[in-house]
């Protein structure tokens, strides 16, 4: 939901600003002119009306690209912010690649640098039956000794 200002210039400052006449303004708005009229000589509206009035005077034009220009600048300065991490996040996988080159592979090993390719496909005689715990998937093979 979009914040609604607190304070609201008057009326007649309001309708002396849009760049419209009374029966284009009632047109915009769903009313009669007979009724922007009244709201005239009484000088005053409903809050909605002074709200939808608002938003199409210079002021609530100002109001409108003042919060995208902050919300835009949130967003560059979290992006900066997420690319600086990555950064960070890639020399220290840089420096782990480093680091592992002095130590022998073992089998349960950490890549860093992607998945290695399997040397050698297994074969099975039988279809394996797959079960499926939490995500992580186990495949088991019947193997018949008695052939």
């Amino acid at each position: 939901m979009y914040k609604t200002p607190r304070h609201l210039p008057q009326l007649l400052t309001m309708l002396d600003d849009i760049p419209a006449n009374d029966r284009q303004i009632a047109k915009h708005l769903g009313l009669s002119v007979q009724t922007i009229a009244r709201y005239r000589r009484k000088e005053q509206a409903p809050r909605p009306v002074m709200l939808a009035l608002f938003w199409i005077t210079s002021w609530g034009e100002r109001t409108i690209y003042a919060d995208l220009f902050n919300q835009a600048m949130y967003a560059r300065n979290e992006a900066g912010a997420l690319r600086k991490e990555v950064a960070a996040i890639r020399q220290q996988i840089r420096l782990l690649e480093i680091e592992r080159q002095h130590y022998a592979d073992a089998a349960n090993a950490p890549s860093f640098g992607g998945i290695r390719p399997i040397q050698q496909t297994p074969s099975f005689t039988h279809s394996p039956k797959a079960w499926n715990f939490g995500g992580w998937s186990f495949a088991s093979r019947k193997t018949n000794s008695r052939q």
